[in-house]
């Protein structure tokens, strides 16, 4: 009998650069060390399921608490992380081609960043349809700073 298969992953890495990325750097600058904390939850949140979630899901609502972090200081750090590009917010359209029930609030929290090294660290190519992709995955696929 063949394993489940699973969509999420396990761990992650944190990139030895994430704290010299300028993005990041950026981020540090309008709110300070938050801007760390909240981007790392972010990203087991996220990658808990998949490489995207919804804006409206439970996982990211329940992030200030898990970093015992008040509502407006989490609020604040997550909208440095979107301004300067280290989360994105892509609305769910034909292009996506996601099912409303996916995504019923219509937005999903994702990054190119947070992609690549989802797709890195997956072993095998998925060959299925998957919504809100910035990039192109592949096995050749490789996570970087630059990239972000």
């Amino acid at each position: 009998m063949a394993r489940p298969r699973k969509d999420h992953l396990e761990y992650f890495p944190v990139d030895v650069g994430l704290l010299s990325n300028p993005k990041m750097m950026m981020a540090v600058n309008d709110v300070g060390p938050d801007a760390v904390s909240v981007y790392v939850a972010l990203l087991a949140a996220v990658y808990s399921k998949s490489y995207w979630m919804p804006k409206d899901d439970e996982r990211l609502q329940v992030l200030p608490a898990r970093l015992r972090m008040s509502v407006e200081r989490f609020d604040a750090a997550y909208d440095a992380l979107v301004r300067w590009r280290l989360v994105e917010e892509v609305a769910a359209d034909v292009e996506n081609d996601v099912e409303k029930s996916a995504c019923p609030c219509g937005v999903a929290v994702t990054s190119k960043g947070m992609q690549e090294q989802y797709f890195a660290i997956k072993t095998r190519v998925i060959s299925e349809k998957l919504p809100f992709l910035l990039i192109k995955p592949g096995l050749s696929d490789v996570a970087s700073p630059e990239k972000w």
